[in-house]
Formats: C-alpha cells, sequence, structure tokens
C-alpha cells in the first residue's frame, strides 16, 4: 500500500548517481538569470535555469570534450565573461556562481 502511495508522487532526479567527468557541478545563484556556457569555443548552454529542489545538483554536460578544456561562462548582466582552464586530472569540477563573481571550487 505504501508503494502505491509513492508511486504518485513526483521525486527529484537522483543526487547520488556517480558524477561524470565530464559533467560540470553549477552552485549559487544562477537560477532565473540569462547564460551562455561554451566549452572550447562550443555552446553546450543557452538560456536560463529554474532554481533546483533543495539538495538537488545542476549537473551541465560538457559534451564529452578534448581536454584541457576552455571554459566560458557569459551572463550579460554581467561586465564581462569568466574565462578558465579546466584539467581531466581535477575532474569533476564545481562552478560556483555569486552574482558576477564565478570561482571553480577544488
Amino acid at each position: 500500500m505504501l508503494m502505491t502511495a509513492l508511486s504518485g508522487m513526483s521525486m527529484p532526479a537522483d543526487v547520488t548517481r556517480p558524477r561524470a567527468e565530464d559533467s560540470l557541478e553549477v552552485l549559487g545563484d544562477y537560477a532565473g538569470r540569462m547564460m551562455v556556457v561554451l566549452v572550447n569555443g562550443e555552446k553546450v548552454y543557452s538560456g536560463q535555469r529554474p532554481l533546483e529542489p533543495e539538495g538537488v545538483s545542476w549537473l551541465l554536460d560538457m559534451d564529452d570534450p578534448d581536454w584541457p578544456v576552455t571554459l566560458e561562462v557569459i551572463f550579460p548582466d554581467c561586465h564581462a565573461p569568466f574565462i578558465t582552464y579546466l584539467g581531466k586530472d581535477d575532474a569533476p569540477h564545481t562552478l560556483l556562481v555569486q552574482g558576477c563573481e564565478l570561482e571553480i571550487l577544488k
């Protein structure tokens, strides 16, 4: 009976799945803001993301890039793009967005 009740519930995405080395976890205040993400010059994301439910991460697939990666993140409401280089040995990577300040967490 409990399984019947649970089967109708909407569950968040599985956050326990292993992260692929070519995924970029994005944290912070990106929700509702227009953004563009380029990996090695190729657009892998463009748009606005909703706020994820508590405990759920946004894992952006970087589409199996050639390493090392040049990551460029553009927020039109910020003065300049964020550009950094990511190595495969340090993967997977996490990007923290705090206003117009972006950083890769180690």
